[in-house]
């Protein structure tokens, strides 16, 4: 009964994995799909690299001092972080502590940015000193660490249609909308050069060198092995659809449209964790598109733990869109597959076509 019930679960599991093969363009590095929320009307089709300048974001309760409010002195942004920002940077960036021992004690230091005292957005400094004004016994600072910035960048495919048609009112207009959004496990040719941005904590930006060449040879990018990801939802929300949560989201103030993405970390590459991603667009034009990024991770540790980023997004449009990348990988396995039935794989010994008969009456051995 046992060796049924195992088998009968192979079996499902075996069928289920095919049927999401099957369903799968060949190539594709993780399963996606794309819900539409509102209308967005721009053409946002193309392969694009998204390019990413992040820095970790946080929270820590402060105790309001005898002789002051907060443990330290803060001024304007300097020029050296714009880059972090979409517009111009809100919030002030701490110059100096009162005390060089409160920074191992609370975990803040010169250098990171203040954007809000407790639900109140700081935006310069007169927004800072009015927020403390309202300070009681302590209060929630949110910090941004610019210290610890880093780049990353993913390959993004966008399949965009629209249809026009008579609209309720009687006018002509947008009467149909199909946005697809695939990202790419793809491995980028200056992956190094991010990957350092960790260390040196310094921005990285593709120069048109770079871009050009990629442009050229997007498709024929190798897939990340194991995959980063097993499977990734997407919704593509524009701002009269944002709902109570995406409109009290300060990141999204000035946005045309969001896309909010979960990524499900593959287990079998070392995570299993999940990636939400949220960018807001400010700025949408058919070659670039800018604005504000967010990104948490909820990883499997331990004990499980959230990591928050924020910054700022830039996506540069590469080609138009295409499945040339999954036709590609496709004709690469044929290939691969050809080759393999071509070499001599050695065999078993061929097996009798007839076995000795076992007689039905064997002879009685004498007692």
């Amino acid at each position: 009964m046992n060796r049924r019930i195992i088998f009968s679960r192979t079996l499902f599991l075996s069928l289920g994995i095919a049927a999401l093969v099957a369903a799968v363009p060949a190539g594709a590095s993780f399963f996606q799909k794309t819900t539409v929320e509102g209308t967005i009307g721009k053409d946002i089709g193309g392969v694009w690299l998204a390019v990413h300048q992040m820095m970790p974001m946080f929270r820590v309760r402060l105790d309001r001092g005898a002789d002051r409010v907060a443990p330290f002195d803060v001024g304007p942004i300097g020029e050296e972080h714009t880059a972090l920002f979409p517009g111009k940077p809100q919030g002030v960036v701490i110059t100096r502590m009162a005390d060089p021992t409160v920074s191992a004690r609370i975990g803040v230091f010169e250098g990171d940015i203040v954007s809000k005292i407790n639900t109140i957005p700081v935006v310069d400094v007169a927004s800072y000193e009015k927020a403390l004004a309202t300070v009681d016994k302590w209060f929630l600072a949110t910090i941004k660490r610019t210290g610890m910035r880093y780049t990353s960048a993913k390959l993004v495919k966008v399949e965009y249609a629209a249809k026009e048609g008579t609209l309720e009112d009687g006018t002509t207009g947008l009467a149909e909308e199909t946005i697809q959004i695939q990202f790419s496990d793809a491995k980028l040719p200056f992956a190094e050069q991010l990957e350092k941005t960790r260390e040196s904590h310094a921005a990285f930006v593709p120069d048109a060198k770079a871009i050009a060449a990629l442009a050229a040879e997007w498709w024929k990018l190798p897939l990340a092995k194991p995959a980063t990801f097993v499977n990734g939802e997407h919704r593509v929300i524009a701002e009269s659809n944002y709902d109570a949560a995406l409109r009290e989201d300060d990141n999204l103030d000035g946005t045309s449209f969001a896309i909010v993405s979960q990524f499900q970390g593959n287990p079998l590459g070392g995570g299993g964790g999940k990636n939400i991603a949220v960018y807001g667009a400010r700025e949408v034009g058919p070659k670039e598109i800018a604005g504000t990024y967010v990104e948490t991770t909820l990883a499997q540790a331990p004990f499980p733990i959230s990591i928050e980023f924020t910054g700022s997004f830039t996506l540069t449009r590469l080609a138009d869109f295409s499945n040339k990348d999954t036709e590609h990988r496709a004709k690469q396995a044929s290939t691969e597959q050809k080759e393999l039935e071509r070499k001599d794989v050695p065999v078993a010994p061929d097996v009798p076509a007839v076995l000795p008969r076992k007689e039905e009456n064997p002879p009685k051995i004498a007692e």
